[in-house]
This record gives structure tokens, C-alpha cells and sequence, in this order.
């Protein structure tokens, strides 16, 4: 690529960066019965989140009859 088309180019990414940068996403994280979460979107999302996976790790456990705290 001619150094003539990269320095517009450039240029162009530079001013973006502050406009992308500010769309970027917050995270979040909640830990509920021994699971951890960090979800991108809200706090909400991801406390559902966390609940969610404590219920399927104990239907799981009890489906494939796991014993033990550490799954």
C-alpha cells in the first residue's frame, strides 16, 4: 500500500478512536453460589445470568448424581 493512501488513513482512525471507544461496552461481574460471572450489557443481565447457571450446575449435578462442593 502507497504511503500516500496510508497517512489518510491513519489520519481517519485516529479521530474515530474517541467516537468507537465510547460505544465500547461496560462489565459486569456477580458470583452467586460458588459461580462467577462477567457478562457485557447490565448488571441485571448478569445477576439473571449468574442465578441461571447456579440452577443448571444443580440440576446437572443431581441428573449425573455428582456429590462434592467442587464441580
Amino acid at each position: 500500500m502507497p504511503l500516500r493512501l496510508l497517512r489518510p488513513l491513519a489520519a481517519a482512525l485516529l479521530l474515530a478512536y474517541p467516537i468507537l471507544g465510547s460505544a465500547a461496552s461496560d462489565y459486569w461481574g456477580y458470583s452467586y453460589r460458588n459461580v462467577d460471572v462477567t457478562a457485557a450489557g447490565s448488571g441485571a443481565y448478569a445477576v439473571n445470568l449468574a442465578r441461571y447457571c447456579a440452577r443448571l450446575d444443580s440440576l446437572l449435578a443431581r441428573i449425573l448424581s455428582i456429590r462434592g462442593r467442587e464441580r
